[in-house]
């Protein structure tokens, strides 16, 4: 399950950050990876800032040919808070989804 959290829609301001929490049941209760429930503040950070991609969220995911992808925006923030839309393939750590940094990221 994800979440997002914090604030969007306000341009190189925004805040918002997506988390991700898993569970053995369809009903819950969703945990992160250090075992916090979700319900109580828990959530490992799946999309944060990362260079000049501020407040990312919005987090879709689908698949294509085997292969899951994550579609969210961010502002970029080297041109003014410019919105924009990413995709990109959903890599695995540990059981856990993560979307490493790519080279202009920071």
């Amino acid at each position: 399950m994800t979440a997002a959290w914090d604030f969007c829609c306000q341009g190189v301001d925004s805040t918002y950050r997506t988390v991700v929490g898993r569970s053995t049941s369809p009903d819950g209760p969703f945990v992160d990876r250090d075992g916090v429930p979700m319900r109580e503040g828990g959530g490992t950070v799946l999309l944060d800032d990362r260079g000049d991609q501020v407040g990312p969220g919005a987090l879709d995911v689908l698949e294509d040919r085997g292969l899951l992808y994550g579609v969210h925006h961010y502002y970029d923030a080297a041109t003014g808070g410019t919105i924009r839309m990413q995709v990109r393939e959903v890599e695995w750590e540990d059981g856990w989804p993560v979307f490493p940094a790519g080279p202009d990221e920071g």
